[in-house]
């Protein structure tokens, strides 16, 4: 059986979404797509800053900033993850980050961890072009088909299979000429 990571290396797209699918989606089926729960900027810092002084908070945090992720791509991450949930939006995100890094910088340091990160920084290094090119060359598509398939399969594809009954999508793009 293939795992994941090989079926990843096979089609890269698996689990993507298909283009113009955010036109097919219900409006307002996702948390970030209604308003906010706050929008204070103090109030969603004060919420994040709560959540990273828990004990195994803080511990994970250490251990992270030890193995050598910066302090800003954590609060990146949490920022993030407060935007999809609906609690504030962009913008409030993007005040509070940079206060998120000057606490997570003081908890690794709390932890203990001698060399934290603060910021992502450009490496200074050159190029390596042979293995740049080696790298171009495995991304390229081959375009071959290699599968092989059991009678039972090719049976499969050549019946039609019954359709299942789907909801019906309320986007934008479903609704007739008429009403958009």
């Amino acid at each position: 059986m293939e795992t994941l990571t090989q079926k990843l290396q096979n089609d890269p797209h698996i689990g993507k979404p298909i283009p113009g699918q955010s036109l097919t989606a219900t409006p307002g089926s996702m948390p970030y797509e209604n308003p906010p729960q706050t929008s204070s900027v103090e109030n969603a810092f004060l919420a994040l800053k709560a959540g990273l002084y828990q004990k195994k908070t803080q511990r994970e945090i250490g251990e992270v900033t030890k193995a050598g992720i910066s302090c800003e791509t954590l609060a990146s991450s949490l920022v993030m993850m407060g935007f999809s949930q609906g609690i504030f939006n962009p913008d409030v995100a993007e005040l509070i980050r940079p206060f998120l890094t000057v606490e997570i910088f003081k908890i690794a340091k709390s932890q203990g961890v001698d060399r934290v990160i603060l910021e992502n920084k450009p490496m200074k290094k050159s190029l390596d072009m042979n293995a740049l090119r080696d790298l171009g060359d495995e991304a390229l598509p081959n375009n071959r088909f290699d599968i092989e398939f059991t009678p039972e399969e090719e049976e499969l594809m050549k019946s039609p299979s019954p359709q299942e009954e789907l909801p019906e999508p309320e986007g934008f793009m479903t609704k007739p000429r008429e009403v958009a």
